[in-house]
């Protein structure tokens, strides 16, 4: 039976000691550990930075500067990204039906 070397699969990252066997995956976490700051979207309100542009509009138009929209119905839990509320049912509430809580604020 033939067996290749193992070390013809791997690629390495200079920045990172893990050695991974399939080059994209490599270059995933090249990414990951490679992040530059000026690469990054500032909020114009606040201090907050983001990778991508989308997480940052969606900061800026619905979180920045407001409180959570949206809640647990089996506890207090609150979030003001829905997708965490879910993520805190399967968590916490195992079982339950995966619904959510939105909030209502009167806007000043």
């Amino acid at each position: 039976m033939y067996l290749p070397d193992p070390s013809i699969f791997q690629y390495h990252v200079d920045h990172c000691v893990q050695l991974e066997p399939q080059q994209q995956r490599c270059r995933r976490l090249g990414k990951k550990h490679g992040s530059n700051d000026s690469n990054r979207y500032n909020c114009p309100k606040c201090e907050r930075t983001y990778r991508h542009l989308h997480h940052m509009l969606r900061h800026y138009k619905f979180e920045c500067g407001s409180p959570p929209r949206f809640q647990c119905p089996y506890c207090e839990m609150r979030s003001k990204q829905s997708n965490n509320v879910y993520k805190h049912i399967r968590l916490k509430h195992p079982g339950s039906k995966l619904e959510v809580v939105v909030l209502q604020y009167d806007q000043q």
